[in-house]
């Protein structure tokens, strides 16, 4: 299954509204779930308007001050005694000259344990 709609068909269980932020238009749809065809360093929530902000998998996209400017964005969107939550994959590297791992099977990076 795809993490992103996963995700997003669980909360729809829990809340009243979901949005997802997509770095393109995606298809499908679901109940109470709004598509923001952004990417995530364009994003630009309204002040207050999150009770939870959920990124999962996607933050090891984002350059360095990208990923600074988007968790300043999001305590900006949370309404107070919001949450964020970010779940990404963390390398196994413990020097500290491997900020960055590549994994060969599938192309992907992840920031080393050493970042």
């Amino acid at each position: 299954l795809e993490p992103a709609r996963t995700l997003r068909e669980a909360a729809c269980a829990f809340v009243d509204a979901v949005d997802t932020v997509e770095g393109i238009k995606v298809g499908g749809s679901a109940a109470k779930c709004r598509f923001l065809a952004a990417p995530m360093q364009d994003w630009a929530p309204s002040s207050s308007s999150y009770d939870v902000i959920w990124a999962q998998w996607c933050v090891g996209h984002l350059t360095d001050a990208h990923f600074l400017r988007f968790l300043q964005r999001c305590r900006t969107a949370l309404k107070p005694k919001g949450i964020l939550v970010v779940k990404d994959n963390c390398g196994e590297s413990s020097s500290t000259d491997d900020c960055f791992e590549v994994d060969d099977a599938d192309r992907s990076i992840c920031r080393g344990r050493a970042y």
